[in-house]
């Protein structure tokens, strides 16, 4: 991604030209919850790069690619799940919780006028 991010700093009229390349770098990045990249959630495999493309011309495509399709999915679903589990914990320790009031009690309202 840094040799894009150069290629297009020194080329800034031709980032229609570019943008390919990006879109390709972002979709094929590996994210860090799931471990899999979007390119590889949404097909099934992992992206070929240029040098792959030399190595092999196609993907062969049977019955159980869709079956490890569904199960890489499932698998990415579990880690963000877990993910958000451990965030939300990691939040609720250190959140403050409100006070309660019950009827009749005494509350200082603070208001704030606003500029036109």
């Amino acid at each position: 991604m840094l040799l894009l991010r150069r290629e297009q700093m020194d080329e800034e009229d031709r980032w229609d030209e570019v943008i390919s390349k990006v879109r390709w770098g972002l979709n094929s990045a590996k994210n860090s919850t799931t471990g899999k990249s979007p390119y590889e959630l949404f097909f099934g495999y992992a992206p070929r790069g240029v040098a792959d493309a030399v190595l092999a011309n196609e993907v062969v495509l049977d019955s159980s690619s869709e079956r490890n399709r569904l199960e890489i999915r499932n698998a990415a679903k579990e880690k963000i799940d877990q993910n958000q589990r451990e965030r939300k914990a990691r939040f609720d320790k250190q959140r403050c919780l409100g006070q309660k009031f019950t009827v009749g009690s005494q509350v200082l309202v603070r208001t704030f006028l606003l500029r036109k």
